[in-house]
């Protein structure tokens, strides 16, 4: 996932997108993963966003 940065619904998650362009929200620390690729497990999804946790979250 590429981390663009807050969710436009809950400023406390991250939005980011796939490699299709598919939105996915998830937990993380905006000053540290905007603009980076993270690994995210996808646990649900809705009609047009998908909504995970990082994988693995790197100093």
């Amino acid at each position: 996932i590429l981390v663009e940065g807050p969710s436009k619904r809950n400023a406390a998650r991250l939005a980011g997108r796939t490699r299709c362009n598919k939105i996915v929200i998830f937990d993380g620390d905006d000053e540290r993963h905007r603009g980076q690729l993270l690994d995210v497990e996808i646990e649900r999804a809705g009609s047009f966003t998908l909504y995970g946790t990082p994988a693995i979250l790197m100093d």
